[in-house]
């Protein structure tokens, strides 16, 4: 598919913007990065929230204090607690159980 008619498609025509093959996969995969990352970090804040009791705002601000007392990304503090809840068996029931 030609960049302009990628750009067309995607209404970036009308703003003067057009996407080459290798930047729009690169926008793909980006997008796709930052759907996983969104779905760990919910994942770990529904964890906080459950396990401590804490709102969804708190929970949040724990990853992030987490992940800068360790010079880490939000996405991979989340993901480490993720993996601990895996590891140990903790499961979280779907809202409907609660």
């Amino acid at each position: 598919m030609p960049s302009t008619r990628l750009g067309e498609r995607f209404g970036l025509a009308a703003k003067g913007l057009t996407l080459r093959a290798p930047q729009a996969v690169s926008f793909v995969d980006r997008a796709r990065q930052a759907m996983d990352s969104r779905e760990v970090i919910g994942t770990a804040t529904g964890l906080l929230m459950h396990e401590h009791r804490l709102n969804q705002d708190a929970a949040l601000e724990v990853l992030r204090r987490r992940a800068a007392a360790a010079n880490r990304t939000v996405r991979e503090v989340a993901a480490e607690l993720v993996d601990e809840a895996d590891e140990t068996g903790l499961t979280l029931r779907p809202v409907a159980d609660c």
